[in-house]
């Protein structure tokens, strides 16, 4: 080995070890009075990287990295507003997202996005406060709506539909509080109406009718407190 090349060795791992230095000191630094300030990252009792990401007088800011023991990416946040803002994207094993959404104040907000390992939308889901709040809607792997469901203080409140694979509706019915009530109806395949009554506490309450698949009135049906106590069937 000629004298220049060493000479150029030298330098290139004088300079690997100066960079290694400056990097460990400028990693997980505190201020005079404690507060983190910088690119900080931390790991766990067995040394494996739990999350990195930057400090602003000890409130996070920017991009966030959370690992699995395995250290596979499992959550990356944006952070703003002092750290009261984030939005935060979840991660499969394989790599692929699983929701995405907004936290203010650490608590779930606005719309939120699930999915699968396969990248297929599961649901949406919308927050307030941390409690689901108003439309949640749950998809087929092929993108068709089959549920959507309302929410009010993570309680189901308002209007219920279910749908078949050709879009047409399934069932409509009504939610208070959490439970059933209020006139539901539920359909065949081809649109028609195949039962209608109503529902009080989650109970099949009053009159229900039952309809063939042309339409034609089938039954009639007394419900009380959930029991069936009477059925005439309608003659042709």
């Amino acid at each position: 080995m000629d004298r220049k090349t060493l000479a150029i060795l030298v330098f290139s791992v004088l300079l690997s070890i100066v960079g290694l230095s400056q990097t460990a000191d400028t990693i997980n630094q505190t201020d005079d009075i404690g507060r983190k300030q910088g690119f900080w990252r931390q790991s766990d009792e067995k040394g494996k990287l739990k999350y990195e990401g930057q400090f602003k007088d000890n409130l996070p800011y920017g991009e966030f990295r959370h690992f699995d023991a395995n250290g596979r990416i499992k959550a990356v946040s944006e952070i703003s507003e002092q750290g009261k803002k984030s939005y935060s994207r979840t991660f499969h094993p394989n790599g692929k997202m699983m929701s995405e959404g907004l936290y203010i104040n650490q608590k779930k907000d606005s719309l939120w996005r699930f999915l699968d390992e396969y990248g297929n939308l599961l649901t949406t889901e919308t927050y307030a406060g941390g409690l689901r709040s108003g439309e949640m809607k749950t998809y087929h792997p092929d993108g068709q709506v089959i549920e959507i469901m309302n929410y009010n203080n993570d309680e189901k409140d308002g209007e219920w539909r279910q749908f078949f694979m050709n879009g047409q509706p399934k069932l409509i019915a009504n939610y208070k509080e959490g439970v059933l009530s209020g006139p539901a109806k539920y359909f065949f395949a081809n649109g028609s109406v195949s039962s209608e009554g109503s529902y009080l506490n989650d109970l099949k309450t009053g009159q229900w009718i039952v309809y063939d698949d042309q339409g034609k009135v089938a039954q009639i049906e007394i419900w009380e407190e959930g029991r069936l106590i009477e059925k005439d069937a309608v003659d042709e």
